[in-house]
C-alpha cells in the first residue's frame, strides 16, 4: 500500500492480539478467541483443528520455551497426509481502523526437525477482512527445517499499513500445522509469542535486506527502500538464536523519499557459526518496524572476546569463551590513555556474557576496550555514539 503525505495517523500503539491469550493448560477449541478454522469466520476455509495443546517444557522439542509453557502447539496430533490442522483468531478491529494508521504482527514458530524426514511444516497467515468478511490484503509466512533435527526459535514479522477509507473490520490470524509427508504420522509445530499491534503509520517500504561474508571476515548487510516518510534512522540487530537481539549499529535513514533507496553496514566482529539479523526502522515519533530476520551461517573462527553491540550508546555487550575460571579485568580508555570504566569479572567455563557501563558523560568517539586475565589479554576498538 502506498504511503500519502498528509495521512492522520493512529496516535499511539494498540493492542490487538497479545500471545493469543494461551492458557497455562490446554486450549479446549470450543471456548475463546482460538476456533477451528472455518467456524463462524465468514469464510470457506475447511474446518480443522482439534484440542491444541500447550505442553509443559519437558515436552517441547525446541530449547527452552520462550515464555515458560505459555505457547500453542499443535503436540502429537495424528494428521493425514498432505493435510493440515489449523486454529484461527479473528478479533474485531473496526474502531481501530477509522483513521490512517498500521498493523504489525510478530511471532516466533518452530518443528522439532523430523529426523531427515523434515515434513513438518509451521505456517502462519493473515487476512485483513472488511465488514462481510472480504478479504482486503493477505500475508502468508512457513518455516519447514532444511536439516534434520532444525528446532530453532524462527521469528517472523509483518508490517501493514492502512487507510481510514479501506473499511478493515477483521484481521483473521491463522495458526498451522501442516503434515507435508504421505503418511498419516503426528505433527509437532510450535508458536509463541504471537501478537498485534495496531499503531502510526510506518515509516519506510523494504525492497530487500541481504547478508554476506566478506573476504575480510565480516559480514556485509545490504538492503533497499523504495519508499521513505519522516523515516529517522535503522537499528541493526544481531542475536545468536533469533530471539535475543541486540543493536550492534545504527544508520541514518533518508527522511522522506520516493527514491529507491541504498544502504549498508559492516558487521565487524560477527559471531562464528549462526547468527541472525534484523533490522530496526524507527521514524521521527519513535514508531518503529522490524525486517525480517536472516541466518548467516559464517567460518569465522571464535574469538575470545567478542563485543556484541559495537557501535554502542549507554552500554556494552561483551563475550567471552573461558575454558574455566579467571579474574578479567576490563579497562576501557580512550585514544590518549585516559580510563573511562574499570571493572573485574569471574568467569566459568564457556560463554561469558558482560554487561558494561561506562558513563554517561562519555562524548561521543573511538574508545579501547581492555580484556586481561591469566589467559586472554585482548584490545577492541569501540565506538560510542
Amino acid at each position: 500500500m502506498i504511503l500519502a503525505i498528509g495521512m492522520i495517523p493512529v496516535a499511539h500503539a494498540q493492542e490487538v492480539l497479545v500471545n493469543g491469550d494461551a492458557e497455562s493448560t490446554p486450549v479446549v477449541i470450543a471456548l475463546g478467541p482460538w476456533v477451528p478454522a472455518g467456524t463462524n469466520l465468514g469464510d470457506n476455509t475447511a474446518a480443522g483443528g482439534g484440542a491444541w495443546y500447550l505442553p509443559s517444557v519437558n515436552d517441547y522439542y525446541p530449547t527452552g520455551a520462550m515464555h515458560g509453557g505459555f505457547f500453542f502447539s499443535v503436540g502429537d496430533q495424528l494428521i493425514a497426509g498432505n493435510a493440515a490442522q489449523l486454529i484461527q483468531s479473528s478479533p474485531d478491529i473496526s474502531a481501530l481502523t477509522s483513521t490512517d494508521g498500521s498493523f504489525t504482527f510478530t511471532a516466533y514458530m518452530a518443528t522439532h526437525g523430523n529426523s531427515g524426514i523434515n515434513s513438518d511444516i509451521a505456517a502462519i497467515h493473515i487476512k485483513y477482512q472488511n465488514a462481510i468478511h472480504d478479504v482486503i490484503s493477505s500475508w502468508d509466512t512457513t518455516f519447514q527445517p532444511t536439516a534434520a533435527n532444525d528446532s530453532l526459535w524462527h521469528a517472523v514479522s509483518h508490517s501493514q499499513n492502512f487507510l481510514g477509507t479501506d473499511g478493515i473490520h477483521y484481521v483473521e490470524i491463522s495458526l498451522e500445522g501442516v503434515n507435508d509427508d504421505f503418511a498419516i504420522e503426528p505433527v509437532h509445530v510450535f508458536f509463541d509469542f504471537v501478537s498485534m499491534t495496531a499503531g502510526p503509520l510506518l515509516p519506510i517500504n523494504l525492497l530487500d535486506f541481504r547478508a554476506r561474508q566478506t573476504p575480510e571476515n565480516t559480514v556485509a548487510l545490504d538492503w533497499e527502500t523504495s519508499q521513505e516518510q519522516n523515516s529517522s534512522y535503522t537499528e541493526i540487530q544481531r542475536g545468536y538464536t533469533g530471539k535475543d537481539f541486540v543493536t550492534i549499529g545504527r544508520v541514518k535513514a533518508a527522511g522522506n523519499s520516493n527514491l529507491t533507496k541504498s544502504y549498508s553496514f559492516v558487521d565487524d566482529a560477527p559471531l562464528p557459526g549462526n547468527a541472525f539479523y534484523r533490522l530496526r526502522f524507527v521514524d521521527l515519533d519513535g514508531s518503529f518496524k522490524f525486517s525480517k530476520v536472516l541466518v548467516m551461517n559464517s567460518a569465522i573462527a571464535a574469538k575470545a572476546v567478542q563485543v556484541l553491540k559495537n557501535p554502542f550508546h549507554d552500554h556494552l555487550s561483551v563475550r567471552v569463551g573461558s575454558t574455566g575460571s579467571d579474574q578479567l579485568n576490563l579497562t576501557l580508555t580512550d585514544l590518549q590513555g585516559r580510563i573511562y570504566m574499570r571493572r573485574v569479572y569471574s568467569t566459568q567455563a564457556g560463554n561469558n556474557f558482560i554487561d558494561l557501563y561506562p558513563s554517561g558523560s562519555m562524548a561521543g568517539g573511538i574508545y579501547l576496550l581492555n580484556v586481561r586475565g591469566a589467559a586472554v589479554n585482548q584490545t577492541i576498538k569501540v565506538l560510542k555514539y
